[in-house]
């Protein structure tokens, strides 16, 4: 079952996260409308091999939040939006980043399997940070394959130490993953990269967006320091069977 539209509840398989977490993994959008019932009948609709479906609504929405959560959905992060809106002439990269080349896959998939510690997948408990170690190294490798629109990363004596992975869709350039190698964090790398990103689209997209995890207290700093604006807030959701409410 690839998806299933049920009056105001929809579920998208998503086939990349099912390779990870052994078995169908779903996404389910909502529209405002939908209450317990409705989400309980698309759950009922799923084959009982499912391991996961997740949701992400709106922070502000408490009436579907409550249903979700009588559902037996669990909140597992609250991701924050951030926006800059970009100069009109393109700059110089910061000293020691550079576009990414062929070479670079090894040292980034390293950092990506290991530098994230924020994301829903890791943020789980239920689930083995296994699983979100394996998801990101093989989600910056299909960044580095040509999914990304521009992959830029830092550089210190030679070595890979960092990259940010960014898309750009109309005049939206965003980044889609950014990472610091784990004992390199805390030197500026991080800011150097998300700036590199600003100068290569400015020009070309009017605005700069990121996403972090709200319990990503550096990243939120960081964001905030380099002149982005917080314009949005999703809590995203999980549920797994046998999860209290789900009435499977």
């Amino acid at each position: 079952m690839s998806a299933a539209a049920l009056d105001t509840v929809r579920l998208d398989a998503q086939p990349f996260d099912a390779r990870f977490v052994g078995g169908p993994v779903f996404r389910m959008t909502t529209t405002d409308a939908a209450d317990a019932g409705r989400i309980r009948s698309a759950l009922a609709t799923l084959d009982k091999a499912v391991k996961l479906v997740s949701a992400r609504v709106p922070a502000g929405a408490s009436a579907l939040r409550a249903a979700l959560e009588a559902c037996g959905f669990v909140a597992i992060e609250r991701l924050v939006t951030f926006e800059r809106t970009l100069e009109s002439l393109p700059g110089a990269l910061p000293e020691g980043v550079r576009p990414a080349r062929p070479g670079d896959e090894t040292a980034c998939a390293a950092i990506g399997r290991t530098a994230f510690r924020f994301d829903r997948y890791h943020a789980d408990a239920r689930l083995d940070p296994a699983i979100g170690d394996a998801l990101k190294e093989a989600w910056v490798l299909n960044d580095l394959a040509g999914r990304a629109e521009t992959c830029l990363v830092a550089v210190e004596a030679d070595e890979v130490v960092g990259f940010n992975l960014c898309l750009l869709a109309g005049e939206v350039a965003t980044i889609d993953l950014i990472a610091v190698a784990t004992g390199r964090q805390g030197r500026g790398i991080g800011s150097r990269l998300t700036e590199a990103g600003a100068r290569h689209y400015a020009g070309r997209a009017r605005a700069y967006r990121a996403g972090t995890q709200a319990t990503n207290a550096p990243s939120m700093a960081l964001y905030r320091r380099l002149g982005f604006r917080a314009v949005a807030e999703a809590v995203t959701y999980h549920w797994m069977p046998g999860d209290t409410g789900s009435n499977r």
